[in-house]
């Protein structure tokens, strides 16, 4: 959440320092600052007012993010975005009852169904099968949704295309969620409240008629269910947006210093890729994600030759850890253990050494 005021809060494209915008010529474009927010151009405003950021000003997402920051959440605040993204495109909910799991919709989930949801899990090949070339072609032309991990009111700066909130609202039930046992965690409760309580605030007093029709058609959706189905959804999908900040020299050698140390200093933020979700996990990954450009673009590119019809994998962890501490880390946060060729000989090698009686 620390680097908030450092980066666009549309593209994450990380904002150079008050120093070098003051020896910038002037043929770079300047951040400009809003109310709460920094955009690096007119254009990411522009982009951000098309997308969401106009209903958004008729937010007070003050409490949202007081807690978010409090309580180091961050997920809340980016389904506080896409819930204000697709309400701005009026497709927040679609009439069908389906759940999040089934491509139709994004829409709400009955109590037996939100059950299901829980308890079914998504197998992926069996789901890959049956998706066309022109829906890999949709998913890989939707830029992220992204966010800053403190960005005002909704911490979620977020670089959504002009694709149709319909496309992403399908998208989204294709990916792997959290079992979430009943009821949902209290904190996700309390997040859910919040929001819905600046939608209510706002809808009260907002005098533009689409607008404030908006506003109470998020009001309606935005129930506990479908911000539930979203936050599993999102806790196990984001991607953290690694960058390299800019240090203000300004401040003196220790205040860079702390600055290049301090905790989270080297990302902008997170961000969620409907296509790249797609990738499972090892801790030898044949592809690398990579950030060049300082923004929430990501970049694939191959770790070693791949072969023809070999599988892809990415890492979801910090692989040069040590085997252990990498099988608790994904059991405990994406709920399975690591069996990739690198575990099993490390795992192996491992229980050579270890007394009789552990093994």
């Amino acid at each position: 959440m620390a680097n908030r005021k450092k980066v666009c809060y549309h593209c994450l494209k990380v904002l150079p320092s008050l120093q070098r915008q003051q020896q910038a010529s002037a043929a770079v474009s300047a951040p400009i600052c809003t109310k709460h927010h920094v955009f690096c151009s007119s254009a990411c405003l522009d982009a951000a007012k098309a997308a969401y950021h106009t209903l958004e000003q008729q937010l007070d997402l003050t409490q949202l993010d007081r807690y978010c920051s409090a309580n180091s959440e961050r997920f809340p605040l980016l389904t506080a975005r896409l819930a204000l993204m697709l309400a701005q495109q009026g497709t927040i909910a679609q009439p069908s009852r389906g759940t999040l799991s089934q491509p139709s919709s994004i829409d709400r989930i009955s109590s037996s169904s939100r059950r299901s949801l829980h308890s079914r899990s998504l197998n992926s090949s069996s789901w890959l099968s049956n998706i066309s070339r022109a829906d890999c072609s949709r998913w890989a032309s939707l830029s992220a949704i992204n966010l800053t991990h403190s960005a005002i009111p909704a911490s979620t700066t977020t670089g959504v295309s002009t694709s149709s909130s319909e496309d992403i609202n399908t998208s989204l039930s294709f990916l792997c969620y959290a079992n979430v046992p009943l009821p949902p965690p209290t904190p996700w409760e309390t997040a859910h409240k919040l929001l819905v309580d600046a939608l209510r605030s706002a809808a009260g007093v907002c005098e533009e008629q689409q607008q404030a029709a908006q506003l109470a058609a998020a009001l309606k959706d935005v129930h506990l269910d479908w911000y539930v189905a979203v936050m599993a959804r999102l806790h196990i999908n984001t991607f953290k947006v690694d960058a390299v900040m800019a240090i203000d020299w300004d401040g003196g050698m220790a205040a860079a210093a702390a600055a290049m140390l301090q905790q989270g200093g080297s990302s902008s933020g997170s961000a969620l890729y409907l296509l790249a979700s797609m990738y499972n996990h090892s801790c030898e990954p044949n592809v690398n994600v990579t950030f060049p450009g300082s923004n929430s673009t990501a970049v694939f590119t191959a770790a070693r030759p791949i072969s023809g019809g070999e599988q892809l994998f990415i890492s979801y962890i910090d692989a040069d850890q040590e085997v252990g501490m990498r099988q608790e880390y994904l059991a405990f946060v994406y709920g399975f253990r690591c069996r990739c060729v690198r575990c099993k000989e490390e795992l192996a090698e491992a229980a050579k050494h270890m007394p009789p009686q552990l093994h």
